[in-house]
C-alpha cells in the first residue's frame, strides 16, 4: 500500500475526528447557553416573586396600620373600647408587627416601628396635652409610612 492509497482513508478519518470534535464543542456550548438561559429565567422569576411578595406585604401592612390608627382613635377620643374593639386593636397591632418584619425597606420598617411605639405610649397616657402631642406624632408617622409605601409600590419592579 502506498501513501496515495492510504491518503483518502487518512483524510476521511481525520475529517470524521474533526467533525466529531466540532459537534461535541457546539453541543457543549449549546448546553451551557441553555443552562444560562434557564438560570436567568429562574432568577427573574425569583425576583418577580420577591417583588410581588413585598408589594402584597406592604398593602397588607398599610391596611393593618390603618386599622390600628382607627381603633386607637376610638380609644383616645372615646376613652374606652369594648372588649371586641380592644381585641380587634390587639390583632391589628400584632399583625402590623408581623408584617413590618417582612418589609425589606429599612426606612419604612423604622417609620412603622416608631409609629407603633408612639401609639402604645399614647394608649398609656392620660395627660391631655401629651395625648394631643402623641396623637399628632402618630398621625404624622402614619402619613410618612403611607407615603414611603406609595413610593416603594410605584417604583419600577
Amino acid at each position: 500500500m502506498t501513501l496515495e492509497d492510504v491518503l483518502p482513508l487518512i483524510t476521511f478519518l481525520l475529517g470524521a475526528v474533526l467533525t466529531l470534535i466540532t459537534e461535541t464543542t457546539q453541543y457543549r456550548r449549546q448546553i451551557r447557553r441553555e443552562r444560562e438561559v434557564r438560570a436567568t429565567e429562574r432568577a427573574d422569576q425569583q425576583a418577580s416573586a420577591r417583588a410581588e411578595f413585598q408589594a402584597q406585604t406592604m398593602l397588607a401592612l398599610q391596611e393593618s396600620l390603618s386599622e390600628v390608627i382607627s381603633h386607637m382613635q376610638q380609644r383616645v377620643f372615646r376613652s374606652q373600647l369594648s372588649a371586641e374593639e380592644f381585641k380587634k386593636l390587639t390583632v391589628a397591632q400584632v399583625r402590623t408587627l408581623i408584617l413590618n418584619v417582612r418589609v425589606q425597606d429599612d426606612a419604612l420598617r423604622e417609620r412603622v416601628k416608631r409609629t407603633v411605639a408612639v401609639l402604645i405610649e399614647l394608649s398609656e397616657t392620660h395627660e391631655p396635652a401629651r395625648v394631643s402631642s402623641l396623637w399628632s406624632e402618630a398621625i404624622a408617622g402614619f402619613y410618612e409610612a403611607n407615603e414611603r409605601m406609595g413610593v416603594l409600590l410605584r417604583a419600577p419592579g
